[in-house]
């Protein structure tokens, strides 16, 4: 009895060490990288947001303005509304993107300004 109880402990944690990879890949991350402008900023039940505005990779339409989840108020507190910025974000599955790294990137608005303004 004794020896049938470990042989299914060992069993289970052998399938669970098996399985485990293949319920995470169900997960999909995406990463960005990408240059734009912050068009707004808010703080609400989902955290320190930014809206961020970048140009499309579309036809549709010159921009594409995206929500970014800032994790530290610190980071938050810096960033600038107007002021552009060369970005990398991700996103998991349906959860709000959120900010990897951030850095100044002033040459970027001068060039693209009409395309990210509302026409």
């Amino acid at each position: 009895m004794k020896r049938k109880t470990v042989f299914i402990a060992i069993l289970s944690i052998f399938l669970v060490i098996l399985f485990l990879p293949l319920l995470e890949s169900k997960s999909t991350y995406t990463s960005t990288v990408t240059s734009g402008v912050v068009i707004d900023k808010s703080y609400n039940k989902d955290g320190y947001l930014t809206v961020f505005r970048m140009l499309s990779e579309t036809k549709d339409s010159d921009y594409t303005d995206v929500t970014l989840k800032v994790k530290e108020e610190m980071v938050w507190n810096l960033i600038e509304v107007g002021e552009s910025y060369f970005v990398n974000f991700e996103k998991k599955n349906e959860d709000i993107p959120y900010l990897i790294q951030i850095e100044k990137n002033p040459d970027f608005k001068d060039k693209y300004r009409d395309r990210l303004t509302d026409n």
